[in-house]
Parts: C-alpha cells; structure tokens; sequence
C-alpha cells in the first residue's frame, strides 16, 4: 500500500475513534439498555454508564496498549496460549513507553474535537430542526432533547485516566488534560 496512504490513516485514526467513541457507541449502548427492560430509568442510566465506562476504557486504553488494532486481536492477546504471565508485566511496560504517543496525539484530539462537537451541539440542532419542520405550523416546540449524562460521566472519567495513567511516560499529557478539562468546564456553563 501506498505509504502516503498508510501515513494519512495512521493520522486520522484517534480522530475516527473519537467520532465512533462520541456518536456510535452511545446510541448504540443506550438502544440496548432501552431494550434491557429496567424498571426506573435511573436503573437504566446507571448501567448504561458501566457498559458506556467498561467499553471506552477497553476501546481507549486497553486495544491501544497492547498494540493491538481490533477487538479480535485483544482477545487473541489476551488469551495466548503460551503466555509468560510471570513477564508480562514487563512487556506491557515495554508497550506502555511504546504507546504514550498515541494517547498524547489522542488526548490532543479529544481536546479539540470533543470539545468543539459539545459546543457546538450539531445533533441538537439537527433533531431540533427535524422538529421544527415536523411541526410547521406550532407555535412552541418543546425543547426534548436528552442529553447521555452516561456517556459524558464515562468519557469523561475514561480521559482523566488516560491522563493519570500516561502522564508519568508523556508529562504533556497533564498539560493537554487539564486543557481537555478546563474547556470542557468552560463549554458546559455556556
């Protein structure tokens, strides 16, 4: 293949996680606890930031640091047949070096992109608009919009372990996570 190519996608790809993190997986994660059946939706809310938390930090943190590029892979790596687990302590400390520039170049673009996608509040805006056209003729629309409280919670704790974690190999991700946080805060009041 190409290596300009390869180079493009090797860029793009915390930025693709990022937008399939953000918009796919919340919908997707929250369909399926619709469909659970819980009583209380506070339930529903509940364990739909567990699985919301559980699958971030193994999409985020663990596929990365392990080298691995898919679900598949993990598993695989995970369940070696001849694996060392007396070593593997050093070799996931051999990787965690090897891979604090992908959490720096990914916490960079969770700065930035998620951020900039909650400010600007575009799926908000469209259902708002499908709204307004649905109902030409209403005088008042009702502002119904749920906002995944979930989600948030859970990416918002899985970057703050990212930054935690890799900031001891990549010191500039203490920067760029007190960045994500503070403009994050910032976004919210508005």
């Amino acid at each position: 293949m190409n290596p300009y190519v390869l180079m493009f996608m090797d860029s793009i790809k915390p930025a693709m996680i990022v937008l399939f993190n953000y918009i796919f997986i919340p919908s997707l994660v929250d369909w399926f606890s619709y469909f659970e059946g819980y009583q209380m939706k506070s339930r529903r809310h509940k364990f739909n930031l567990l699985k919301q938390f559980i699958f971030i930090l193994i999409a985020s943190v663990c596929i990365p640091l392990t080298g691995s590029e898919t679900i598949n892979e993990f598993v695989q790596f995970m369940l070696r047949p001849n694996q060392d687990w007396a070593q593997f302590h050093l070799e996931m400390a051999t990787k965690f070096i090897q891979q604090s520039d992908y959490f720096l170049r990914y916490l960079i673009q969770c700065t930035f992109l998620t951020n900039m996608l909650a400010f600007l509040d575009i799926p908000h805006f469209l259902y708002m608009k499908k709204k307004q056209f649905s109902a030409k003729y209403s005088d008042e629309l009702e502002d119904d919009w749920y906002f995944d409280l979930g989600y948030h919670y859970a990416f918002s704790i899985s970057m703050f372990i990212i930054t935690l974690i890799f900031s001891t190999s990549a010191p500039l991700l203490t920067i760029f996570g007190c960045f994500f946080f503070s403009i994050k805060v910032t976004f919210a009041r508005v």
